[in-house]
């Protein structure tokens, strides 16, 4: 059953959920086309790119859209004069077989780490 939930809390998160959340930054990067990438560039290559600095996501929804859940990742990117731009990705689609993301698989993989970090988090 989707789990609609949005609090603020008073403590910081811990260093598991900031993790997951480091880990959806790659796919925040690409999917908004901050950065450019080559068709042959491994996954790993693209991780290790110097231009994921100033990236940070401050969050994710997951969501259904007919049959099929996705997601939609927030966050921002730090400019040079530590100025900060605030986006969001368009609704990536889960099903593999009709999404046009690159890297659904390891999208759906660190989406689900995440998840888990937020109810133990929550809880």
């Amino acid at each position: 059953m989707p789990v609609t939930t949005k609090r603020k809390f008073p403590f910081n998160i811990h260093d598991e959920l900031k993790a997951s959340l480091d880990n959806l930054k790659v796919h925040f990067a690409l999917i908004t086309e901050a950065i450019k990438v080559s068709k042959t560039q491994s996954f790993e290559g693209i991780v290790s790119l110097q231009e994921m600095e100033g990236f940070e996501v401050t969050g994710f929804e997951v969501k259904k859209s007919g049959d099929n859940f996705g997601v939609i990742i927030l966050g921002h990117r730090k400019l040079q004069d530590n100025r900060t731009v605030k986006f969001t990705t368009p609704f990536i689609n889960f099903d593999i077989e009709i999404s046009d993301y690159n890297h659904i698989e390891d999208l759906i993989k660190s989406v689900d780490i995440a998840k888990q970090e937020v109810i133990e988090y929550m809880t």
